[in-house]
């Protein structure tokens, strides 16, 4: 992969490049630590446009926004701006090339890996705040005003929160900026967060789509025995209508008691343990925790994953059918995509058993009937129809999908169904 690299316009530092007369002032430097020396002596914040050569949003950005009158008033008298550039070209001289080590310190530092990426420090080069993509006018305006804010300055909430200041709801967003800055002090705030806040306040008075939020980015905080956790088990419905997401408690109330409960019977150390597990003893603890429901569901999810890791395939195609009876047949394009690989690599590759065979179809069927000029998807159909004896109507749908393939100009799929026909017409197997 392209190395990416960190350029500024080069030339020399009491040169400016401005957008026009009336726009923003860009000024250049002969290295960061340049424009460091002069931010400190002028007292002034540093604006960065982080750009790319082939990014077109950054050069909308330099044609409507950087020469606004309006932004040029906003950033001129309190920011020192710069142009940076991100990717490396095989023009570049050696002064470009001075700076490729300043590059990947900046570039880690800030976690820039988006265009365009702004970003506004203090004159020490502290992060004050940091915003990706596109900005019209106005939305470059009030970014400016809200970074202005002293109140919604980066630097200053994690001086805030390290002297002890901050109110419960700044931490829980100042936690979600540290995560999505890919800061490392966001560990430490979440979890003053979650023991201030959420650990002995009722869940029907915390719960939010920022708590949920939370949640997600800092799941491992949490366990099954935690108060909130116990509400979302019991209650599933009202979690979901006060988090503001359905499904999410079964999700999230899922995967906990997975990793408290299940992970350090079968895989204590992060990998499956060679000995087959405890089933019964597995069973009647997650019932008695967390009622038959839930226990079979995961019983079954757990032993799918199980049985499907050690290739165990009696096992893994009875609890694949189980597995995909019990969730439904999602038709979404992602998912369908999941499902159509299972039901191949497990149950057509692995499973002589009629009544196995016909729950793959089935599957099929019904992922067909909303996709059905998916070539891939009735190739799996065909080989399920072949296998299970269906050899004319298998050949069909095989040709069907190499026609579709072939209007595609799909390759590597053409010469694949070429080669299932011919073993179809020539009574072979296609799962060897």
């Amino acid at each position: 992969m392209k190395k990416i690299v960190f350029l500024f316009c080069w030339l020399f530092p009491t040169l400016t490049q401005a957008q026009n007369d009336q726009g923003i002032t860009f000024q250049v430097f002969e290295n960061w630590q340049q424009l460091l020396t002069k931010a400190k002596a002028e007292h002034k914040n540093i604006f960065i446009d982080a750009y790319a050569t082939w990014c077109g949003p950054c050069k909308k950005m330099d044609a409507e926004v950087y020469t606004d009158q309006k932004i040029g008033a906003l950033m001129n008298t309190n920011y020192i701006a710069v142009k940076v550039q991100f990717d490396q070209s095989k023009n570049d001289n050696n002064q470009i090339k001075s700076w490729y080590t300043d590059a990947e310190h900046l570039m880690s530092t800030f976690h820039i890996d988006a265009f365009p990426t702004l970003l506004f420090l203090t004159p020490d080069g502290q992060l004050i705040y940091k915003d990706l993509g596109y900005k019209d006018v106005n939305q470059f305006a009030n970014l400016i005003k809200d970074v202005n804010d002293p109140a919604l300055n980066y630097s200053n909430q994690i001086a805030s929160f390290k002297a002890g200041k901050l109110k419960y709801s700044q931490l829980l967003r100042l936690s979600l900026k540290a995560k999505e800055y890919k800061d490392s002090i966001a560990i430490d705030i979440a979890k003053t967060y979650k023991t201030k806040v959420l650990d002995v306040t009722e869940p029907t008075q915390s719960f939010n789509k920022e708590v949920r939020d939370f949640m997600v980015e800092f799941q491992q905080l949490f366990t099954s025995k935690d108060k909130v956790v116990r509400y979302i088990i019991q209650y599933q419905s009202k979690s979901d209508q006060l988090l503001d997401q359905k499904g999410f408690a079964k999700k999230f109330s899922d995967y906990l008691i997975t990793k408290t409960e299940i992970d350090p019977m079968i895989m204590p150390l992060g990998k499956y343990v060679t000995k087959q597990p405890d089933w019964f003893t597995l069973e009647r603890k997650l019932k008695n925790a967390y009622g038959n429901n839930t226990a079979y569901r995961l019983l079954v999810t757990t032993k799918y994953n199980w049985y499907t890791h050690k290739q165990d395939w009696p096992n893994a195609v009875k609890y694949t059918t189980q597995y995909l009876d019990m969730q439904g047949i999602d038709t979404a394009t992602w998912a369908a995509s999941g499902i159509n690989g299972i039901v191949f690599t497990t149950i057509f590759m692995h499973s002589d058993d009629p009544k196995y065979l016909r729950k793959g179809m089935s599957y099929m069927e019904i992922i067909l009937k909303a996709h059905p000029e998916h070539h891939t998807w009735i190739d799996t159909y065909a080989n399920l129809l072949y296998k299970s004896g269906k050899k004319e109507e298998a050949i069909q749908q095989e040709q069907r999908a190499l026609t579709l393939a072939t209007d595609l100009k799909d390759e590597n799929r053409v010469i694949s169904y070429r080669k299932v026909l011919e073993k179809m017409h020539n009574n072979q197997p296609t799962w060897e």
